[in-house]
C-alpha cells in the first residue's frame, strides 16, 4: 500500500539551534519542514540553514521579528523549490490546496490552539506547516501539523485551523508548494504466526484445498485432537489457511500432523486435504 510521505519533524527549539530561530524562526522552520516532505525527504535542512538564505536587509520587513509568506518563497526559491505566496485567495483555497496533496504555510494566532496540546505553550502571531496528510472522525476532518513550537507532528481539526488563520487575517497569508507531497511504499508488518501445540511455522501461508466424500464436511477444531470443539465446517473445495503444522496431534488413521492457522486457534486434520 501507499501513503504520504511524512517528514521527520523539525522544531525551531531543537538543541543546536540559533538564538533568532528559537525566538522567531516558526516561519521558515515550517518552510523546512515544507521542504523536507514535498521531497519526499531527499532533503532536510535545518531551520538555521533556511533562515541564512535571506539577509535581514532583504525581508519584507527588516525591523520585525519573523518573516512574512513573500520571505519564506524567496528562501524557497534560492533553496530551489516553489512555493507560491496565496495570502489573500481566502479558505476555501487553501483547503483546495491540501485536498489536492500540496503542503502549505499557514500563518496565524497561536492563541487559538489548545492549551492541551504543544501548540498551546503559546500565544500569538505565528506559522505552521501544514500536511495533506488527513483524517476524520465525528468531529470532523483533521490535518497532520508541522508546529515548530512543537517536538514532533501532530494532529488538528480543520476548524481550529480555521479559526487560526482568520483571527490573524480573515483574507488569510498563506503560501502552498507547487510539488506535491509524494507517495511511498508503506511496508505493512506481517502479523505474528502464534505457534502452539508445539507446531512449526510454514515457509510461507498455504491455502490447503478442502478434498472430502461427497456428501461430507471436513471439521475445523479449536486444538488438534478430535474431542475439540467444531468451530466451523468445511466441504469440498474450500480453502483452509494454514501457517502452521504440528505433527504432535490426535493421530486419525495412521496421522498425527494438523494444519493450524495464524492464531494457532483452528487446526485441520491432514485427512481433509
Amino acid at each position: 500500500m501507499t501513503d504520504l510521505y511524512v517528514q521527520p519533524h523539525r522544531s525551531q527549539y531543537k538543541a543546536g539551534a540559533s538564538l533568532i530561530t528559537r525566538r522567531a524562526g516558526c516561519t521558515w522552520a515550517s518552510l523546512a519542514n515544507g521542504i523536507g516532505a514535498v521531497s519526499g525527504g531527499r532533503y532536510q535542512p535545518s531551520p538555521d540553514a533556511i533562515h541564512a538564505l535571506v539577509p535581514n536587509a532583504e525581508e519584507t520587513s527588516p525591523g520585525t521579528p519573523g518573516w512574512s509568506i513573500t520571505d519564506a518563497a524567496l528562501a524557497a526559491a534560492r533553496f530551489g523549490v516553489t512555493l507560491e505566496d496565496r495570502s489573500g485567495l481566502g479558505w476555501l483555497m487553501v483547503l483546495d490546496a491540501l485536498l489536492t496533496g500540496h503542503y502549505i504555510l499557514l500563518q496565524g494566532d497561536s492563541d487559538q490552539f489548545g492549551d492541551g496540546s504543544c501548540s498551546g505553550a503559546y500565544d500569538g502571531p505565528h506559522a505552521v506547516g501544514v500536511h495533506p496528510k488527513t483524517k476524520t472522525d465525528p468531529a470532523g476532518r483533521w490535518w497532520w501539523v508541522n508546529d515548530p513550537i512543537c517536538t514532533t507532528g501532530r494532529w488538528e481539526r480543520e476548524v481550529t485551523l480555521q479559526r487560526y488563520a482568520v483571527k490573524f487575517s480573515s483574507a488569510i497569508r498563506f503560501g502552498v508548494f507547487t510539488q506535491r507531497v509524494p507517495n511511498v511504499v508503506v511496508v505493512v508488518p506481517a502479523k505474528p504466526v502464534v505457534l502452539r501445540f508445539r507446531a512449526r511455522k510454514l515457509a510461507r501461508p498455504v491455502a490447503k484445498r478442502i478434498r472430502v466424500p461427497r456428501g461430507r464436511r471436513a471439521n475445523v477444531r479449536t486444538a488438534p485432537r478430535r474431542n475439540a470443539r467444531i468451530a466451523d465446517r468445511r466441504a469440498t473445495g474450500e480453502r483452509f489457511y494454514a501457517y502452521q503444522v504440528t505433527d504432535r496431534g490426535q493421530v486419525l488413521g495412521k496421522s498425527g500432523r494438523w494444519y493450524g492457522n495464524r492464531k494457532g486457534d483452528r487446526w485441520c486434520h491432514a485427512s481433509a486435504f
